[in-house]
């Protein structure tokens, strides 16, 4: 059986209904260390969708349901959940840290009002919960939630949190850890790679910003302007 457990405490601590706690229908997603299954309750989430084998939730009001349908929401081609159960019954959308660490490969980083969702291999951030009322909500791009069940893969990434993501893009992937670094020497690098894997580095690429680092000065050009009296050309850096 599938539980919920964090609402439950919540609804139980406060000493109301859950109904009176959380909005029935809201467009959060909630980071849930007590849930082991990814939940939803708003159809529009659903890239694709199919039936599966029964299964039995434990509903955050003790009370439990019956789920006969799954399938994978999409937020950005970074941020996806697969297997998500679908279950109108249900008040909130759920994302479980434990499963959502395990299946997107991601860190999570925790801090007093929100939590950074990275990706584990890039370090990239891939999403932003927001800590309101105690619990980490997920708020998802304009786009997510408001199309139409049909609706292809890449319309879930119309979002402009998408062009934060692929910002570096046009920094090869080769150079992108010396620049994050501050222009570290390739030997410096090498020692970082063994530390960390991920730290990927090329000899080979040249770095025209330590080329000219490196210089005393540039080039001045010739000059055809000749003084007679003192201080009659001074040369001044500005």
């Amino acid at each position: 059986m599938i539980s919920t457990s964090i609402f439950a405490n919540a609804s139980d601590t406060v000493g109301l209904p859950l109904s009176q706690i959380l909005p029935r229908k809201s467009s959060y997603w909630y980071l849930d260390p007590g849930a082991n299954e990814h939940i939803c309750f708003n159809l529009p989430y659903f890239t694709s969708f199919c039936k599966i084998k029964l299964v039995c939730v434990s509903l955050p009001n003790v009370a439990s349901t019956i789920v006969q349908y799954a399938g994978n929401v999409t937020f950005t081609t970074q941020f996806y959940l697969n297997n998500v159960l679908y279950s109108p019954l249900f008040h909130v959308n759920l994302i479980p840290v434990v499963k959502h660490c395990q299946s997107l490969s991601c860190v999570l980083h925790f801090s007093l009002d929100k939590c950074l969702i990275h990706d584990q291999t890039s370090l990239k951030m891939i999403g932003l919960a927001n800590q309101v009322d105690s619990l980490y909500k997920y708020i998802p791009p304009p786009s997510v939630g408001h199309r139409n069940f049909t609706s292809s893969f890449n319309k879930a990434c119309n979002f402009s949190f998408q062009s934060i993501c692929n910002s570096s893009t046009s920094i090869p992937v080769t150079a992108l850890w010396h620049f994050r670094l501050g222009h570290l020497s390739h030997q410096r690098m090498t020692k970082m790679f063994q530390l960390y894997p991920y730290i990927v580095s090329n000899k080979k690429v040249v770095c025209d910003i330590c080329n000219f680092a490196k210089q005393k000065h540039l080039p001045f050009p010739s000059s055809l302007s000749h003084a007679t009296p003192n201080f009659e050309l001074i040369h001044f850096d500005i």
